[in-house]
């Protein structure tokens, strides 16, 4: 009686092993639940949990030296669809082709899958960054480039010293069409530029300048003003380069460094609102600072937030139900911060704020609107807090809102290196493609060419 009594217990203890493991292998196992950690450690050797993956696809550009992406647009070429995108690149081989001397702008065509298309870098010998691309009618793009050039293919553009706007049209090939410089002699800086509702663009920065293109153009703050410029096809020669048709400076007007603008966004009035930093305050930190103009650059509104930490907004983008406009940066040094403005830019309407747990933590880059809310990308480094960092390092950071401002889905991608997003773009196909830089070659990431690659996400909720 004594073995036939054991003989039954194992048995039933094998048949029941076998059905407990039968049903962990079915149900999902729910992770952010306390009590069911000591279960999942014992069935862990049944089952690996893991977290299901955004991602699309990805693809990394770039040499064995330094290459960063800047700016991403959709192409309007219905027989060669695809993505523009800008940045630099310090390298000169990999898929760098050519190198005039140092930084290098970058501009990359992909196919749809993120096939490399084209390539070709613009600069000469001194420092070349491209800040912003915009995609034209006729399938090619515009590029603002900052430039500290006068050589290689800025020769005899007429430099003005100090860094210049530098303007570049390309066709659907990559050819250049038309090159056009524009600043003054004291440095001027384009950050972000967008295409305007005319078919124009419209670009955001800093400038110190006075003479040159900013002839007549009173400095709102002598140490650094924001700086708004827009430029339109030349109704008598619209195959040439475009023409400036209106700009304007913004400032507070005192203080040590001025004020600088990150992000540009039109509304759906004709105005426009830049998002950036002022450094115009009672001590050396920054602080968030927006300011709005009409259609002819005349200043309608400025907002400034802050307090002892320094806060800077990078991204900005209309509300979706055009009552007003949503930023996005950091605050105190290392929490990632989006807040919604009325339309008088002067009620915060919602603020929200997620803890990076040490310096540098998290920070919002860029942020679009869809109809159900808003989408952020940036980086965080976190090693607690409400966003951490799951590889390593510094993440690239996907995070969804609603339309309240609330926490929807986060994700972080990148692997064990540094990652981080710039720019994003919802695609015709309903996704979102992002854009950066990548140092990592592991986790999310593969096909790195060395140091850090321009990194190219498609990704989808």
């Amino acid at each position: 009686m004594k073995k036939d009594f054991y003989s039954s217990s194992r048995l039933s203890f094998i048949l029941v092993t076998m059905i407990l493991a039968i049903a962990a292998c079915s149900k999902p196992m729910v992770l952010d639940k306390q009590n069911d950690t000591k279960a999942i450690l014992q069935i862990s050797s049944l089952r690996t949990v893991t977290t299901p993956s955004i991602i699309q696809w990805q693809k990394c550009f770039g040499s064995s030296d330094y290459d960063d992406g800047y700016s991403i647009a959709v192409a309007n070429d219905l027989a060669n669809p695809g993505y523009f995108l800008a940045g630099y690149t310090i390298g000169n081989n990999g898929n760098v082709t050519v190198n005039h001397g140092g930084h290098d702008a970058w501009i990359i065509k992909t196919g749809l899958d993120g096939t490399l298309k084209w390539q070709i870098a613009i600069g000469g010998t001194g420092l070349d960054e491209a800040r912003g691309v915009v995609a034209t009618d006729d399938g090619g793009c515009i590029v603002a480039i900052n430039t500290n050039s006068s050589d290689g293919d800025v020769t005899g553009l007429g430099y003005h010293g100090s860094g210049d706007l530098l303007l570049v049209k390309l066709n659907n090939s990559g050819a250049i069409v038309w090159k056009k410089i524009i600043g003054g002699s004291k440095g001027d800086m384009p950050n972000a530029m967008i295409k305007t509702a005319d078919g124009g663009v419209a670009i955001t920065g800093y400038t110190l300048s006075q003479d040159g293109d900013l002839s007549g153009i009173s400095l709102a703050d002598i140490n650094q003003s924001v700086w708004l410029v827009k430029l339109n096809p030349d109704p008598l020669n619209p195959s040439q380069s475009y023409i400036i048709t209106m700009q304007n400076t913004f400032g507070i007007g005192s203080g040590t460094h001025g004020e600088t603008g990150y992000s540009i966004v039109q509304t759906s009035d004709g105005n426009y609102t830049i998002a950036g930093a002022t450094y115009s305050g009672t001590n050396s930190n920054p602080d968030i600072w927006v300011v709005n103009a009409n259609g002819s650059g005349i200043q309608n509104w400025t907002k400034k937030i802050g307090g002892i930490y320094p806060d800077v907004a990078f991204g900005v983008a209309s509300s979706p139900t055009n009552d007003g406009i949503v930023i996005t940066g950091f605050t105190s040094s290392s929490d990632l911060v989006t807040l919604k403005l009325d339309n008088s830019g002067q009620q915060i309407l919602w603020q929200t704020t997620f803890a990076g747990g040490k310096s540098g933590g998290i920070r919002g880059q860029a942020i679009i609107s869809t109809s159900q809310g808003y989408i952020i990308t940036g980086s965080t480094s976190s090693n607690s807090g409400d966003i951490i960092s799951t590889h390593g390092g510094e993440d690239l950071l996907i995070l969804q809102l609603n339309l309240n401002g609330n926490k929807v889905n986060s994700y972080t991608l990148g692997g064990s290196g540094a990652d981080r997003g710039r720019s994003l773009i919802q695609t015709t196909d309903g996704m979102y493609i992002v854009t950066g830089y990548t140092n990592s070659n592991n986790g999310d990431v593969f096909g790195n060419h060395g140091l850090s690659d321009v990194w190219l996400v498609k990704f989808k909720f």
